[in-house]
């Protein structure tokens, strides 16, 4: 029997430093809240939720599409973000997948600690086979990396 699970509630973001790999071990202590207004963890209403309009709903920054507000803003694509989501599942033997509508921009995705997938192009959806791969309380991150430094890289 076709089960769905839609996980848009419950998610948290975070400003992290930039980085290529996410250490397993690392990922709950990069969740600890900043000194600053712009590095704590912020919780996500609703998603899908771009970090600009998450940012906004916290009064961190003003409407970058309004004149002259967008400069000041740039720093967010200067750095990495996380958007982390636990949920339970009753691990058994049928398949399996997640699906993402689209993920803007560069973006590893992370099930329990371990690598799953990456995607880069907001337009295009992807599905990620994820059997055997779930426990009974799983955490899935979304590691949006820094636009600026990878395309600076290129």
């Amino acid at each position: 029997m076709k089960e769905i699970m839609t996980l848009d509630k419950g998610w948290i973001l975070k400003k992290i430093e930039s980085t290529d790999v996410l250490a397993i071990g690392q990922i709950d202590d990069m969740l600890t809240p900043g000194a600053n207004a712009e590095s704590q963890v912020f919780e996500v209403a609703k998603m899908p939720r771009q970090v600009q309009e998450v940012l906004i709903d916290y009064g961190v920054i003003e409407n970058p599409n309004i004149r002259g507000n967008s400069e000041k803003c740039l720093w967010i694509d200067q750095t990495d973000w996380l958007y982390v989501r636990h949920f339970p599942y009753h691990p058994d033997d049928r398949k399996v997948e997640i699906h993402f509508k689209g993920l803007d921009t560069f973006v590893d995705i992370y099930l329990n600690g371990t690598k799953i997938g990456t995607h880069n192009d907001v337009y295009l959806p992807q599905s990620i086979d994820i059997s055997g791969k779930l426990l009974q309380e799983n955490q899935l991150v979304l590691h949006f990396r820094s636009t600026d430094r990878i395309i600076s890289e290129i």
